[in-house]
């Protein structure tokens, strides 16, 4: 089936054509640049781009599976090669969405400038580059995965760092405040020094700094690393309420302990 249209925003009398049918339309049918080809064996539409040779170009989602870094996505910069780790993040000069490095902020897809029908970016339209078997939330980025070869919706990821010199046995100091509320996923705490080095510690969250405070680990952990580190991942609270204080003590101490380093790691809760 052949349908001639009108095409809006051209000059004059100029016309186009609009193809239904499971071959691609050829150049002696009076092919021009610019007309519609409806292929139902792909079940999308394409849009001519060349007579000399016969190109068309897909301009819709429908239910094909398509990369998300192609030609079809007229506001992504498909030249880019995502890298593991990796999310997307808009360009506002070029006005194309590009894989970059993590960088702790938050990613949003718009549909696409180019598409004739709105799909949601996790859907079967996608299965080329993106994982539609996830289910995003609130403040999830879109993350590569170079194993799968997969765009997956994860949590962001934070940490925060503290060093106390010649710490002591009843040290009291604060780490950081959060005005977000996140979950803290591990701890590792590395010691500088000699004869033996042992520090026990604590870190402890909460809205009210003078108060107790509720504490990560129950009752504290002990490093005496001074290599690479001693690694904590269970907790009896992990979570940290939105606009709370984080702060590190110290119970006890036992050798020359120089340094004591401790990074919390953490997601950022929807």
């Amino acid at each position: 089936m052949t349908i001639s249209f009108g095409s809006s925003g051209h000059s004059g009398s100029e016309s186009h054509h609009y193809y239904r049918q499971a071959a691609a339309p050829a150049a002696a049918d009076g092919l021009d640049v610019g007309d519609l080809w409806s292929d139902t064996t792909a079940n999308a539409v394409k849009r001519c781009t060349s007579t000399s040779p016969v190109t068309f170009v897909s301009i819709e989602g429908g239910s094909s599976a398509h990369d998300l870094f192609s030609a079809t996505h007229g506001d992504i910069d498909d030249t880019d090669t995502p890298a593991d780790d990796e999310v997307l993040t808009y360009d506002n000069a070029s006005a194309k969405w590009r894989a970059e490095p993590a960088s702790g902020h938050g990613t949003h897809i718009a549909s696409g400038d180019d598409h004739l029908e709105a799909h949601d970016l996790f859907s079967a339209a996608h299965t080329g580059d993106l994982d539609d078997t996830d289910t995003p939330v609130n403040k999830d980025v879109l993350t590569y995965d170079g194993g799968a070869a997969k765009w997956k919706a994860e949590s962001q990821i934070g940490s925060k760092s503290i060093t106390i010199e010649d710490p002591t046995s009843s040290e009291d100091i604060s780490a950081f405040f959060t005005n977000s509320a996140i979950t803290i996923t591990e701890i590792r705490a590395v010691l500088v020094g000699s004869s033996t080095p042992s520090v026990t510690w604590t870190v402890r969250h909460g809205t009210d700094r003078s108060a107790v405070g509720a504490e990560a680990v129950t009752g504290g952990a002990t490093t005496t690393s001074t290599t690479t580190g001693d690694d904590v991942t269970s907790f009896n609270d992990a979570t940290i309420v939105a606009d709370s204080f984080v702060w590190l003590e110290t119970t006890a101490k036992s050798g020359t302990v120089d340094e004591l380093h401790i990074t919390v790691f953490y997601t950022i809760d929807p």
